[in-house]
């Protein structure tokens, strides 16, 4: 299975950070790795998501791949 990054604002009105939560645990109960970062206060496709996200995330990417 893919590797998971999944991001989630806290006050997303659209999709409840509770879901993410549960698709991280689902994965993790089957052995798969995925990365959860719950932005506190950030809406569903808030822009803070590129700015807080963005580099930690193809650090982790690196890693995962050796580059």
């Amino acid at each position: 299975m893919p590797f998971f990054i999944i991001a989630q604002g806290d006050n997303d009105c659209q999709v409840p950070w509770g879901q993410s939560q549960e698709l991280a645990d689902a994965l993790a109960k089957v052995g798969n790795t995925a990365n959860l970062t719950i932005l506190p206060g950030a809406a569903h496709a808030d822009g803070r998501f590129e700015s807080t996200q963005s580099a930690p995330d193809l650090t982790l990417l690196a890693s995962v791949f050796g580059r």
